[in-house]
């Protein structure tokens, strides 16, 4: 069994102002483009993790597994909007839900092969601003889901360990 807490560290996404430009499509035309003065180096709010973690050895192999929940807390920012405007509003993260398994194999002492899925499902965000003139507006964002596979092999003489890794 597993638990975690994560901290609202580095800058939230939820007030970076941007920049337009118009630029050229390349066939005539002209497009606007809207680019962040600065990037995000966190997600803003608190988040509570727990789940579970089974295994099984099954000589020369272990067969693992795991299942996860992660929730979000939501929170009230003093500007979410990315124009010179303050904008007000709160940010609600949508949860998720994560699955995962494998396998690790021992060739013998110096060779293994491992392979692992992990699966992780967001639900929706949704964040709500008031603009001060005591209209409320909503915006939901649904979240596509995240699937990892891994496809690690070790190999390990008496000075050195060569890792190699595939995943998508």
């Amino acid at each position: 069994m597993n638990f975690s807490v994560r901290a609202p560290t580095g800058k939230h996404p939820y007030d970076i102002r941007t920049n337009s430009r118009i630029v050229d499509d390349g066939e005539g035309g002209f497009e606007n483009l809207t680019v962040p003065t600065s990037l995000p180096t966190g997600n803003g709010v608190w988040g509570v993790s727990s789940g579970l973690s089974f295994l099984k050895t099954v000589d020369p192999a272990i067969i693992f597994a795991n299942i996860g929940y992660t929730h979000n807390i939501k929170r009230s920012f003093d500007d979410i909007g990315s124009s010179e405007e303050d904008v007000p509003g709160e940010v609600n993260l949508g949860d998720s839900i994560r699955l995962g398994f494998g396998t690790a194999f021992a060739l013998n002492e110096r060779f293994s092969l491992s392979m692992s899925f992990t699966h992780q499902h967001a639900f929706e965000t949704k964040v709500t601003t008031d603009g001060g003139l005591n209209r409320l507006s909503s915006v939901a964002v649904p979240m596509r889901p995240l699937s990892i596979l891994v496809l690690p092999m070790a190999c390990r003489t008496p000075r050195r360990l060569l890792r190699v890794s595939v995943s998508d």
